[in-house]
């Protein structure tokens, strides 16, 4: 959804009916065989859904997309500090919750941060699923785990 000129969220479309990374049947969600930005992909006339389709795209085509439309953040400032921080890991890389809250200089709040992390109202976008458990370990998405090791995989992190 977009309003002023400036993405407020962007989901999968089937996010909501996702538990514990199956779909509604309980069968396991691939990025590739559920529609995305149901808005966007319709190929609006909308100058900022079409910008934001062609750069998803991109990323879907394997080239590191730089996303560059304008968001408008619902949140807290500190869900805003961590979201912007978000943005910063570099397609390809992850990092971890206690290395994101040290990064956004609160490095105490690391159960704070996994909750910002996953009130990310721009998935992909705001690549959420680039952070990782201590030791390496998937942690939670709410998209659905297997979708996490699909993006993941994708960016050659697994």
């Amino acid at each position: 959804m977009h309003e002023e000129g400036a993405l407020t969220e962007l989901y999968f479309t089937d996010q909501s009916e996702l538990s514990g990374g199956g779909d509604q049947y309980g069968q396991p969600v691939s990025i590739y065989d559920s529609p995305l930005l149901k808005e966007a992909t319709e190929r609006s006339r909308d100058p900022l859904l079409s910008k934001l389709a062609s750069q998803i795209d991109a990323y879907f085509d394997l080239k590191p997309a730089r996303f560059d439309v304008p968001l408008k953040p619902k949140g807290t400032l500190f869900q805003q500090a961590v979201w912007n921080a978000l943005k910063q890991v570099p397609y390809g890389s992850s990092l971890s919750y206690g290395e994101l809250a040290h990064a956004i200089q609160r490095p105490r709040a690391v159960r704070a941060v996994g909750q910002a992390v996953g009130a990310n109202p721009w998935i992909i976008v705001v690549p959420c699923h680039r952070v990782l458990a201590a030791g390496g370990k998937l942690g939670g998405f709410s998209s659905g785990i297997e979708r996490k090791k699909a993006l993941l995989k994708m960016e050659g992190l697994l």
